[in-house]
């Protein structure tokens, strides 16, 4: 078997788009909470796959002992995103001072662009709370102040509230630093696998199992509305589909007749799309979860429908089929390798994809202007997106088997799983629009390692639990 590299091979994907430019920052949580004013933030912009990454410097963020590293985790957060380059401090061991004065500015203004941001870290019993300053170093000025604080024990939910302001701030749009991913973790053997749903910070921090290992469970998919999340579970060896309500534990298990795969909630939070597979064929059914009844979308046809994925307004979704979906019912047909499909409420459907190969595990992103696909040609699998009309298809990664990409609340960017060999156990990576910002999510907890597949990155709109 040829060589294979240690994470998936990444491609340059030819795109132009700036981010509009938005309103200040206004961030009003209960706890952790945040009030950051000036004038409007500076616009990321990325031109035929090249980056231009925004310099940034940390001054202040002293530490509260060896647990509580604000500054850090902040750091961490803007270097992972792809969007910045972080600067050296050439006052180290000034911290303190450094939090309590104007920085010297001109220090930085060697680096085109440059920013500076300086964070001033005080306690008040169980509370921490950060004065956070934005600089400009090449206009020698401050852009803009503001208050973070929350309590001792969510000091890291803290610290990921700040990079989301601060990348608001110098780009324009929404953070995803304190949203978390939904994921089948891997263990055991190949002949004892054992696979648990667990949830895990964006970052890969604070693992947390959903199920106990004592069901092999597979598929799990997050709602962005409400705490639900759903996914199959192995019964009998039958597949069924369990609902999971992270904010108060109660767990119901879906009526179906057939094979439960491939749930996917609707933006209403109410409905739950799902793939029915019974007597060999795969039908898409709607489960409404305030009445509790289940009614068929589409007749069986001796087709394979799954993965749906439904747009933001939720009145349509794609779908990966290997048959006619766009068919009459008299001629609808088996294609041979799936297609992707848009398939309106009312059960209208058109051809997506126009491409050769298989597409599978389509997902449409939150801002409704991509669609994320797996695409399996030559032997070769790949992630990828297109717009939702079909144009503009291009490839982001590559590897020896690659599977259900979902995409950060933000829509720029994608977590998706990879197998980079045979029988070896699948990881996560998160790879950015372009195409050129590529990273392992590790999963560990208490010394051990995990395997992670089938990802769903939460919203944060659905944050419920700790």
């Amino acid at each position: 078997m040829p060589h294979r590299s240690k994470k998936p091979r990444f491609f340059m994907a030819k795109i132009l788009f700036s981010v509009v430019l938005c309103s200040a920052l206004s961030i009003n949580h209960a706890t952790p909470s945040a009030s950051v004013g000036g004038k409007s933030p500076l616009a990321l912009t990325v031109r035929k796959g090249v980056v231009s990454k925004i310099p940034v410097a940390f001054l202040g963020f002293q530490t509260l002992g060896s647990d509580i590293d604000i500054g850090a985790v902040v750091e961490n957060d803007l270097r992972l995103s792809g969007s910045f380059s972080i600067l050296p401090n050439y006052s180290m061991g000034q911290r303190e001072q450094e939090a309590l004065s104007t920085p010297n500015l001109l220090l930085w203004q060697s680096y085109p662009g440059a920013m500076v941001v300086q964070g001033n870290i005080t306690t008040n019993g169980s509370t921490i709370s950060v004065e956070l300053k934005i600089y400009d170093a090449t206009l020698n000025k401050l852009l803009k102040t503001g208050t973070i604080y929350a309590s001792t024990s969510q000091w890291r939910s803290l610290a990921h509230l700040i990079s989301n302001a601060i990348y608001y701030e110098l780009t324009g749009e929404k953070g995803i630093f304190d949203t978390q991913i939904v994921f089948i973790a891997q263990s055991g053997t190949a002949l004892k696998p054992v696979a648990r749903v667990a949830i895990i910070d964006q970052d890969g921090y604070n693992l947390r199992f959903l199920t106990s290992g004592d069901e092999y469970c597979d598929s799990p998919r997050t709602s962005l509305v409400s705490p639900n999340i759903a996914y199959s579970f192995l019964n009998k060896r039958r597949y069924m589909l369990r609902m999971h309500n992270l904010a108060t534990e109660q767990k119901t298990v879906l009526p179906i007749k057939g094979i439960g795969i491939s749930a996917e909630f609707a933006p209403n939070g109410r409905d739950v799309l799902l793939s029915d597979s019974f007597n060999g064929s795969t039908t898409l059914s709607v489960y409404d979860m305030s009445t509790g009844q289940t009614r068929q979308l589409n007749r069986s046809y001796g087709g394979i429908a799954v993965s749906p994925s439904y747009a933001p307004d939720g009145q349509s979704f794609v779908v990966s089929s290997d048959q006619d979906l766009g068919g009459s019912t008299e001629t609808k047909r088996r294609i041979g390798a799936p297609k992707l499909y848009i398939v309106q409420n009312n059960g209208a459907a058109r051809l997506l994809s126009k491409g050769t190969g298989s597409y599978l595990s389509p997902c449409w992103s939150p801002d409704g202007k991509y669609i994320a696909f797996v695409k399996r040609s030559k032997g070769n699998y790949y992630i990828g997106v297109m717009n939702t009309d079909g144009s503009g298809e291009r490839m982001l990664a590559s590897d020896h088997m690659i599977d259900y990409p979902s995409w950060a609340p933000n829509s720029r960017m994608l977590i998706f799983c990879a197998q980079q060999r045979r029988f070896s156990p699948y990881s996560l990576f998160i790879v950015d629009l372009t195409g050129r910002s590529l990273r392992k999510l590790p999963v560990q907890s208490g010394g051990s390692s995990y395997g992670g597949k089938h990802p769903s990155w939460r919203s944060y709109k659905a944050k419920a639990i700790p």
